[in-house]
């Protein structure tokens, strides 16, 4: 990973590049290229002719991020939008519109597919800065390491040479450095207060729910924490003080997490999960003997393929930013199908 400066037209170096943090990779940061891999994160470039390259799963918050990172760095000429697109977003449109169209007098991409494409955080100069430097290379859906890297190395080649001008500095809101707190007190939520297990044999969460006095009031189970907390806090409405429901907000992300990956967990500790341990332990095995990856409980599912020859479909969920394939059998009737996803925890994904 190159991390040397980058010179800009009017020769100053630039000495924070890139300015906004994300999840990327950095590589030589004079190339002209680019990558956005949209919703994929598997996807592993060799980074020599490119300056960067990560992943953007939302057309309004991800590509603000996209946009200030580039204008930061006059080399870059061209983005590559590749890998899965991440569903109801638009990644590619909402880059491609912005370049093309610009925005309106509320920050929305003019003529964007996605659902929210409100830039509410960029000036008119990163915008009009963005669509001056940057030509948008659209590969959506490629996920071949070699057909990207073949574009890739078509535009590097390219004498495009930095866009003229000083780099455009993003602006940025005050940022607080959050002191360690020291608990000196604790206040109990007239309401009550919560034990949390974990279940590994019926995969599930356990949250009890006490009054005062110890003496239990409701016993909740669920896959998930957005289920479980969804259920207390809006449905049965049991917290009533904010850091109570941050406090269980956190360790119920701790318990699905053990619950997933497997490991004990236990209220009010760390938690540990061994770089080695997956879901993928103990595979189960499909009636035709071969072994398949159970249902997530949890995630986004950001593809679905099916195939009539082995009489298979193909699902692609993100969970906890992995992509996972899951192999299920072919369902003919979409309802049916649904039912068979639902019956796996997996009903909000439709």
């Amino acid at each position: 990973m190159d991390s040397g400066q980058v010179s800009d037209s009017s020769g100053s170096r630039l000495n924070d590049w890139p300015p906004v943090e994300g999840r990327y990779t950095l590589g030589n940061r004079d190339s002209p290229v680019a990558v956005c891999t949209m919703s994929s994160v598997d996807i592993k470039l060799p980074m020599d002719r490119i300056a960067i390259a990560g992943k953007c799963v939302t057309e309004n918050l991800g590509v603000e991020k996209i946009v200030r990172n580039t204008v930061a760095n006059p080399n870059i000429r061209y983005m590559i939008v590749c890998g899965r697109e991440s569903m109801g977003h638009f990644v590619d449109d909402a880059l491609e519109s912005l370049v093309r169209n610009g925005v309106d007098h509320e920050g929305r991409i003019i003529s964007a597919k996605g659902g929210i494409p409100v830039l509410k955080n960029l000036t008119t100069e990163e915008i009009e800065r963005f669509r001056k430097q940057v030509e948008i290379v659209n590969m959506a859906g490629e996920t071949e390491v070699d057909r990207i890297m073949e574009k890739v190395n078509e535009y590097s080649e390219r004498e495009s040479g930095p866009i003229s001008g000083e780099a455009v500095t993003p602006r940025e809101p005050g940022r607080i450095s959050v002191p360690a707190h020291q608990i000196t007190e604790w206040t109990q939520d007239p309401r009550g207060y919560f034990t949390i297990q974990v279940n590994p044999e019926r995969h599930e969460i356990v949250v009890e729910h006490h009054d005062g006095s110890g003496r239990t009031l409701n016993v909740l189970t669920g896959r998930n924490a957005e289920d479980l907390y969804h259920q207390i806090i809006n449905s049965m409405d049991l917290v009533s003080r904010l850091d109570h429901a941050a406090y269980l907000g956190r360790e119920l992300a701790k318990a699905e997490t053990a619950l997933f990956n497997r490991v004990e967990y236990e209220q009010d500790t760390g938690l540990v999960v061994p770089q080695q341990t997956r879901a993928v332990q103990e595979a189960p095995v499909d009636t035709d003997g071969k072994e398949f990856m159970p249902l997530p409980t949890h995630g986004k599912l950001v593809s679905v393929k099916k195939i009539e020859k082995t009489r298979e479909t193909i699902l692609t969920y993100v969970v906890n930013d992995r992509e996972f394939p899951v192999r299920s059998p072919i369902r003919e009737e979409e309802e049916h199908f649904r039912e068979f996803l639902r019956g796996c925890g997996m009903c909000r994904v439709f």
